[in-house]
Order: structure tokens, then sequence, then C-alpha cells
């Protein structure tokens, strides 16, 4: 059974042993503090972390820096991280960011 919530642009789908979080517009230091607090519960033992990228119109370093945390919160909770459906603007920025191996990337962008 999944559970879905949705707060301020953020909705995070929790599932069996995964939680997707779908994010939409801007993700910079105006939204993160939102985003934290929508995925402050996602995060459990074992549970795989899913990132949705599809609708983010723009990710700044505040941003950046966010998905960098919530990897390692669920790395050392012994579950995995992705994003998924990142768009190529954005995969190029984890390029030049150096980001790729922090934060991996599954599925195609549009």
């Amino acid at each position: 059974m999944a559970i879905t919530e949705s707060l301020s642009g953020v909705t995070v789908s929790l599932g069996p042993g995964r939680t997707t979080i779908a994010v939409s517009g801007e993700l910079d230091r105006h939204t993160v503090r939102a985003f934290r607090d929508a995925v402050g519960t996602a995060t459990a033992p074992g549970v795989d972390l899913i990132v949705d990228l599809a609708e983010v119109s723009f990710i700044s370093a505040a941003g950046l820096e966010a998905l960098v945390s919530l990897a390692r919160i669920a790395r050392q909770a012994d579950g995995e991280f992705h994003l998924q459906r990142t768009p190529p603007r954005m995969r190029h920025l984890l390029e030049l960011a150096g980001l790729i191996r922090a934060l991996p990337l599954t599925g195609t962008g549009r």
C-alpha cells in the first residue's frame, strides 16, 4: 500500500522498501526548507529513496546540497539513492558539478 503526501511542490509516495519524491518548480534557497521538511519523514532504515526531477525548472547550489545530504542520509540508513527522470539540462549541471557519482541517475529525462 502506497501513501502519498504533497507539500509545496514536493510529493512523497511511500511504498514497501521504496520512497519516491517528486519535485516540481524550483529547488533553491527559497524552497529547500520546504523540500527538507517534506522529505524529513521519508527516510527509514533499508528504504531506497528515488527523487523524480522531471518537473524541476531550476536547481541552485542549495538544492544540490539538499540532494547530496538526502543521498548521504539514505546510504547511512542502508538504503539506496537515485535521481529519476532527470532532464538533460539537470544531467549536464550534475556532470559539471561533479555529482554524478554522489547522485546516480536512473531512467531517462525528457
